[in-house]
């Protein structure tokens, strides 16, 4: 599954880097929005879920083999062109922008 060749090359400084702009960022988060008077709010909560699921599909990115979608970047590329013309004609619009496509739980 994780070759051991590939956990040497991982750029360990850059994941450093990442994780310390994502451990300030919820820092600032907490801090500004937290108050005393009014009780403390959980954006910093949703935040760190967003970290752990990008922390998750990078270990999974890491595990896929890019070499194996060279034979299928057409077929991608055609799948995402789609998706981009069914958005301009049946997407959601929120804000003023049309930009969503509604599933059930969430926007894509």
């Amino acid at each position: 599954m994780f070759e051991r060749r590939l956990y040497y090359h991982i750029d360990w400084a850059l994941v450093i880097a990442i994780l310390s702009l994502c451990s300030l960022g919820v820092v600032m988060i907490y801090s500004t929005t937290s108050d005393p008077t009014r009780g403390a709010s959980h954006m910093h909560v949703t935040q760190l879920y967003a970290i752990a699921l990008g922390l998750i599909a990078m270990v999974f990115t890491l595990t896929l083999d890019y070499r194996t979608f060279t034979d299928k970047s057409h077929l991608i590329y055609i799948g995402l062109l789609a998706l981009l013309v069914y958005v301009m004609f049946f997407g959601t619009v929120q804000m003023g922008a049309r930009r969503w496509i509604a599933l059930r739980g969430f926007n894509l």
